[in-house]
């Protein structure tokens, strides 16, 4: 069921455009993403993640056919896209509920949102009985991160085969990415939009002003 799902063009679309709005509103996490992806599959040949034109290294679907609540919890630092499906009229149900914030916010099919899920729990406003609603979830789970950061090793791996020279170097590559300048480096400026946006959909950009 997965494989057919991702084989899917629309589904492919869908995803993709998640892709191209990450870049966009986090242009240096998307980056890291894009680094952690390429370290995972060159260590694992066989390996290969879920959209071979995405970033993120793990997607699932909730297939209800009424999805209400969704509170996991993600890497820490990390975003995640959420992109709702299904039948069902957005007036008058649906609504993402993003409870750390207090905010609902209308989530209609189709759309897609970007947020820290490890931060911010949401679930969603029920919809009526003849509706049906679904969830395409792509996220970077925290493992494939401490993989990377393992230089491709998994947590077991790494502590069992590292040297106490590999151990010590680790702790401070997890210090560092504990580090709050760098998890700040990692959101996207204001300022930076307009550049990444021409950058992703290759538009000429704006001539200067003179005013």
């Amino acid at each position: 069921i997965f494989a057919s799902l991702f084989s899917n063009t629309s589904i492919q679309r869908v995803a993709g455009l998640a892709t191209c709005v990450f870049s966009i509103f986090a242009k240096h996490l998307y980056d890291y993403y894009s680094q952690v992806v390429t370290r995972y599959e060159g260590a694992y040949t066989g390996a290969s993640h879920p959209l071979w034109f995405g970033v993120f290294s793990a997607a699932t679907f909730h297939l209800g056919p009424k999805i209400y609540r969704a509170m996991e919890h993600d890497l820490a630092w990390g975003w995640t896209a959420i992109t709702a499906l299904g039948d069902y009229h957005p007036g008058q149900g649906g609504h993402i509920i993003l409870w750390d914030l207090n905010l609902v916010v209308h989530f209609p099919p189709g759309a897609t949102i970007l947020l820290p899920r490890a931060l911010v729990r949401y679930s969603f406003v029920k919809i009526r009985p003849d509706e049906t609603r679904y969830t395409l979830i792509q996220f970077t789970p925290a493992p494939i991160i401490n993989f990377s950061i393992n230089g491709g090793a998994s947590d077991v791996e790494f502590a069992a085969n590292a040297t106490r020279e590999m151990h010590e170097a680790r702790e401070l590559d997890r210090l560092g990415e504990c580090d709050p300048e760098f998890l700040m480096g990692m959101w996207t400026h204001f300022n930076d939009y307009e550049e990444d946006t021409h950058r992703i959909w290759r538009v000429p950009p704006p001539p200067p002003s003179h005013l």
